[in-house]
């Protein structure tokens, strides 16, 4: 008589690969196998989410199928190391921004679906200098730190060069024949740099409405800004009125007819004068009598004409005294002046009615005055 014993099912379970947190157990752990057919009972079941660590028990329960000739196995164990999981970082990489623009929430949005906080470098309100591809760098560190590692997540952004606000309200209207300067070519910017005008200063502008000037700015920081190349306003230049200089006549007598000594006036431009009256014209009555001249530019597109301009004229039949006083010579600081220097003469109506006598009479008369 002999006695057979139940056998013992051999069951093999290599230690599974480590996992990391947040890994559920499946059937890439749980999965012990055995030379007979039966049912494998794990604990912790299929589905558990380990906590991390190192060296965590796994355990199974076996039951053969075949009871009367096998022994269920109760334990079996196996060791499964669960690492620390790397919190999912989400950082869309930002817009591109202005240089000048400080960074805030907008750029420095990353998130994580795991609790805890961010950390950047440039931080928030930091003004980064114009150029592309510029590395932001987040630190994440998690409220869980028994089971999720600290990560670093970088990023990048670029900031375009910024665009210099340039002021230049039009400047008042000018007449023509006034350079351009200061005064009209006066742009502003809110950045320190240079201007260069167009027309140049010192330019004479042609008489017009809305003429377009215009000015390149390049600022002193090229780095960060950007040259403004055609900043323009408008001007009007309007028709300049000539200066017409004409000075009081001296009188003249009853008869004498009116020339270029009396019609004299001048301008400060190329043009021509009408007189009224006429040259020629003579008076014959004693009074004072108003000469006219209207004056028409040589260059009716950039000057006004003068309709009139006036001085008076005295006519007389009397003779004025004629006063003669030549200039000085020059003295020295100290001299006190005298007969040498106030030594102006007259020649009085007697002399310039005999003078004219002898005119109108034969040259052979002579007469010897005694004054």
């Amino acid at each position: 008589m002999i006695t057979i014993i139940k056998a013992t099912p051999v069951i093999t379970w290599p230690n599974p690969a480590d996992i990391t947190y947040g890994t559920p157990l499946g059937a890439g752990q749980l999965n012990a196998t055995s030379t007979v057919a039966g049912t494998f009972t794990y604990n912790p079941v299929a589905g558990t989410v380990l906590a991390a660590g190192a060296g965590q028990t796994l355990s199974v329960n076996f039951t053969p199928t075949d009871g009367v000739n096998y022994n269920s196995v109760p334990t079996k164990t196996a060791a499964i190391n669960v690492l620390k999981a790397n919190p999912p970082i989400i950082w869309n990489t930002p817009s591109a921004i202005t240089y000048g623009t400080p960074l805030s929430a907008t750029q420095l949005n990353a998130s994580s679906i795991v609790a805890g906080s961010f950390n950047y470098n440039p931080t928030i309100g930091t003004v980064l200098n114009a150029g592309a591809g510029q590395t932001l760098t987040t630190s994440f560190t998690p409220t869980d730190v028994a089971n999720y590692n600290p990560v670093v997540t970088n990023n990048s952004i670029t900031v375009n060069k910024a665009t210099p606000v340039i002021t230049w309200p039009s400047p008042a209207q000018i007449s023509y024949g006034t350079p351009l300067g200061p005064t009209q070519q006066n742009a502003t910017a809110d950045v320190p740099g240079v201007f260069d005008y167009t027309p140049t200063p010192g330019t004479v502008l042609s008489t017009g409405a809305n003429q377009t000037i215009s000015v390149k700015f390049t600022p002193t920081e090229t780095a960060n800004y950007n040259t403004v190349t055609n900043k323009t306003t408008t001007i009007t230049v309007i028709k300049a009125t000539p200066v017409i200089t004409w000075a009081t006549p001296l009188p003249i007598k009853v008869g004498v007819a009116l020339s270029a000594t009396q019609l004299n006036a001048s301008s400060n431009v190329a043009g021509a004068f009408v007189y009224t009256p006429a040259a020629g014209t003579s008076f014959g009555v004693d009074g004072n009598y108003t000469l006219h001249t209207a004056f028409t530019p040589t260059d009716p597109a950039n000057y006004n004409g003068v309709p009139d301009t006036q001085v008076q004229l005295t006519v007389s039949s009397k003779d004025n005294p004629v006063v003669t006083w030549a200039d000085p010579a020059a003295i020295t600081y100290g001299t006190a002046l005298d007969a040498t220097q106030l030594n102006a003469t007259q020649v009085c109506p007697v002399h310039l009615l005999i003078a004219r006598w002898l005119e109108r009479n034969s040259t052979r008369t002579r007469v010897r005055l005694l004054v």
